[in-house]
């Protein structure tokens, strides 16, 4: 019985094994174990990973191939609804999105809301959406209210033609229920989050590790306070016309400090415990050199993108470790 037990537990540990296997591999050769065998193809077929980084067409080197090429959106929303249809957990989604129309647009936000159905699954989610004219899209609401085992949030923003980026991605700005308490990692750029949501992540969401908000809208403050295990918080303000302030309190385990672009050097009291610190567009001056050296016991280096210096020289080495 004893060994009935022992098999039957390392057989239902075999699917597992495959599917780790597959997302240790890049999506293409990850496919191809589906030919290996029913088990490898029944794996992939129900791997908790939604991955599509690159544009099928970009995959194929010849013209008359690529035209045979299911476009993406086609592949993205059979595979979405393939997953609901048949409970299929997702745990990872991985996707780029190069936005060529409104269309597009709203089939993005489909997706999402797709996605947040999972809420109770879904662990990751990294979105990257290349603009090639003037479309926006929205963050269902449900992506933060739903997700509750979600750790790891990234949407990325950029431009395939050189347009100014206008932030086209909005997370909603609607009052909204948070759930996701176990969010560890946030990544924004080019996003446009309220003032309401941002006080609301940082309020709610505890276990953040990692904060970087980068060219986003929407909010003439970030408050930062009572997150204990944050560890790593960026912000890159530039482009705004008016400065973004800065509130820090309580955050004891900070150790990477990065400033950028038009924001308003916060008090510098919770930061004693930084060891690297990054600041940009900074007028180092008199005050500013003396909060350096009597602000940052444990500081091992420091990298300044000086806006203007009013002294000739200054010497902090022997702050430095």
């Amino acid at each position: 019985m004893e060994k009935r037990r022992r098999r039957r537990s390392q057989l239902e540990d075999i699917p597992n094994l495959y599917h780790d296997i597959q997302s240790r591999l890049p999506v293409e050769e990850a496919a191809r174990t589906s030919v290996l065998s029913k088990s490898w193809l029944h794996a992939w077929y129900t791997i908790p990973i939604i991955r599509f980084p690159l544009t099928p067409a970009t995959l194929v080197d010849k013209e008359e191939d690529k035209e045979k090429v299911k476009p993406m959106e086609e592949l993205v929303d059979r595979t979405l609804i393939r997953y609901l249809r048949d409970n299929i957990p997702i745990e990872i989604v991985d996707l780029t999105i190069d936005m060529t129309n409104q269309e597009l647009a709203s089939l993005a936000e489909k997706w999402i809301r797709l996605m947040a159905t999972k809420g109770s699954t879904l662990k990751q989610l990294s979105l990257r959406i290349c603009i090639s004219s003037d479309y926006s899209v929205t963050l269902p609401a449900e992506i933060l209210s739903s997700g509750r085992n979600l750790t790891d949030l990234e949407i990325s923003c950029s431009s395939s033609i050189g347009l100014q980026m206008m932030n086209p991605f909005s997370m909603t700005s609607h009052p909204v229920i948070i759930n996701c308490v176990c969010l560890r990692r946030l990544q924004l750029k080019n996003v446009h989050i309220s003032e309401e949501v941002l006080d609301d992540i940082f309020s709610i969401c505890r276990l953040l590790v990692r904060v970087d908000l980068s060219c986003c809208s929407g909010f003439r403050r970030v408050k930062v306070q009572n997150l204990h295990r944050l560890n790593q918080f960026r912000i890159n303000s530039a482009g705004k016309r008016n400065p973004v302030v800065l509130e820090i309190n309580d955050v004891p385990n900070i150790r990477l400090f990065t400033l950028e672009g038009n924001t308003l050097l916060p008090s510098m009291d919770s930061l004693g415990s930084l060891t690297p610190l990054w600041l940009g567009g900074m007028i180092v001056d008199d005050a500013f050199l003396h909060i350096i050296k009597s602000k940052f016991p444990f500081l091992e280096s420091l990298t300044l993108d000086m806006k203007l210096s009013k002294l000739e020289s200054f010497d902090i080495t022997h702050v430095l470790r």
